[in-house]
């Protein structure tokens, strides 16, 4: 039996995973041209997920964030009104889906995917791409998010409607401090890259624009170029609506001596379009000839 799984985040990695251990074979069709770890924000964790995780062989343990053990509510002032004793581990997107996307074959999941429409007949059922590819399989599981193509199709009209909830979202002092902190690393060690990114005044991301020599490409294909060539991931603004186009999103996940080393690698890429240093010059008194091809 054979699965297609339109979407590769997590509910599409959890599906994929889970038919893959109960002997399915399993292919995943991402839309986005690159990996998604550099994606997403942050998560509140609960026991049914980790349950999950564990049924896969997934232990996160201390990789997987921090314990809350209270809920506190507080007035304008800072004054604490109240206190609940409510363990919670508090987690990242990217501790998730990396452990599940590593988990999956790498040759299953596959990159660029745009799903456009489906056809199914006795035989089974066929997605099509729009890079003008196809898929068939008996199974076909639509888990590509909020504004799904594949709800779209099967169910025309329908759209998601605003429940009425709000959301307040904040962050404490001590993580401000740490996300000011890789802001400002970036922003210096790329500018001395030869990249200037404007400082974002509060976020855990920093939109870069393209450099003028690469944004014929389209942030799609720099993004490619940075991923290949100086082992940098961001993310392709384009994929954010036509007004990101022209920009890539980088997510200030990793610590300082990470984002420097970053900077390096940019930094050769933009020099030679490439993150490998020059070969070193022959040596004078090994006798040897240079023969290299003259270019």
């Amino acid at each position: 039996m054979k699965a297609l799984v339109i979407g590769g985040s997590l509910g599409g990695l959890f599906a994929a995973n889970l038919l893959l251990d109960q002997g399915w074979e399993v292919d995943v069709y991402e839309r986005v041209g690159d990996d998604l770890a550099a994606r997403g924000a942050g998560i509140g964790t609960h026991t049914e997920l980790l349950d999950v995780l564990a049924r896969l062989g997934i232990r996160m343990d201390e990789r997987l964030g921090v314990v809350i053990p209270d809920r506190i509510c507080v007035d304008r002032t800072g004054r604490e009104l109240y206190r609940c004793h409510w363990a919670h581990t508090m987690s990242a997107w990217a501790n998730v889906y990396r452990p599940l996307k590593d988990r999956f074959p790498a040759g299953r999941y596959h990159f660029g995917k745009g799903f456009t429409r489906l056809a199914q007949t006795a035989e089974g059922i066929t997605a099509f791409f729009d890079d003008g590819s196809s898929a068939t399989g008996d199974l076909l599981i639509g888990a590509d998010g909020l504004r799904s193509s594949v709800r779209a199709q099967l169910m025309p009209g329908v759209e998601p409607q605003y429940a009425g909830y709000v959301a307040w979202r904040s962050i404490v002092e001590e993580i401000r401090a740490v996300y000011k902190s890789r802001r400002d690393v970036l922003v210096k060690s790329m500018a001395a890259a030869g990249w200037d990114i404007p400082a974002p005044p509060a976020s855990m991301f920093a939109w870069a624009p393209v450099p003028e020599k690469y944004k014929t490409l389209g942030s799609m294909e720099f993004a490619k170029d940075l991923l290949i060539h100086a082992k940098v991931a961001v993310s392709p603004g384009i994929g954010f609506g036509e007004y990101g186009e022209g920009y890539v999103r980088v997510a200030l996940v990793e610590n300082e001596h990470r984002i420097r080393q970053a900077a390096r690698n940019v930094k050769k890429f933009l020099q030679s379009g490439t993150n490998l240093a020059p070969p070193d010059p022959p040596s004078k008194s090994s006798g040897k000839k240079n023969l290299a091809p003259a270019k």
